[in-house]
């Protein structure tokens, strides 16, 4: 499978998904929403044994795609919220080894991709965070990211939109392994996550009943645009 936004490609029954769309950051749009869940449909087909997810270009992914916001309504960032949430609890709980292959910029939904895998790898030093809380009153996977580190570092993480290094993503279990000699190493520690793998189980509900209570409170897009507004005077002024 391939096209503009989301390329696949499979060896030993191991899927590689590249989210491409590297001079956006690899930002979530509707397509690489489709994409996904396309890749998880094949991949189930064919039994996979993995799926990797990587980002095209120097990261991983920066998040929620933004850039048609003038064209949006509360309703419809709300339709594309619970898009993007039904496919990350695949992700999380897909029958196969879903692995995050992570470099530069994890943030947002990006960070959200990269906690729904069943392995989560670090290529480089990147840095991740989780705005949307903060930013915007969005509280995406919240559920998940309590299951993997401790709940109040997950709320402080949330609540404070704070750059997580990839130091404390390792150390506190949202990362698992930081990547070397990057092919030989993934496929190493595919192979490794293999030998004890089995499928997770979310609070799927509880993460959907919390997105959709928060996307719903009135004002979401106007929000989103301040929470944007806000970023680039604060860039300009660090530049």
């Amino acid at each position: 499978m391939s096209d503009a936004e989301v390329m696949l490609s499979w060896q030993a029954g191991v899927g590689t998904l590249t989210l491409n769309r590297p001079a956006n950051a690899n930002a979530v749009s509707a397509s690489i929403v489709s994409g996904i869940n396309n890749a998880l449909d094949e991949a189930g087909a064919r039994k996979a044994r993995a799926l990797v997810i990587e980002g095209a270009g120097h990261n991983f992914c920066a998040g929620f795609d933004l850039s048609g916001l003038d064209a949006e309504t509360d309703d419809s960032l709300l339709a594309r919220f619970v898009r993007v949430e039904l496919m990350l609890q695949r992700v999380a709980e897909a029958p196969f080894l879903t692995v995050a292959k992570a470099q530069g910029r994890i943030m947002g939904v990006g960070a959200d991709l990269f906690a729904a895998c069943s392995l989560r790898l670090l290529d480089g030093m990147p840095t991740l965070a989780f705005p949307g809380f903060r930013g915007f009153g969005i509280v995406l996977g919240r559920e998940r990211l309590k299951s993997l580190v401790d709940p109040g570092l997950a709320q402080r993480w949330l609540e404070q939109a704070s750059a997580i290094s990839a130091e404390e993503a390792l150390n506190s279990g949202l990362a698992m392994a930081l990547l070397d000699d990057h092919r030989h190493a993934l496929t190493t520690a595919i192979e490794l996550a293999l030998e004890n793998f089995t499928a997770r189980r979310t609070n799927a509900a509880g993460d959907l009943d919390e997105l959709v209570r928060s996307a719903a409170v009135p004002g979401l897009k106007s929000r989103i645009a301040a929470y944007i507004a806000t970023t680039v005077a604060l860039r300009r002024q660090a530049a």
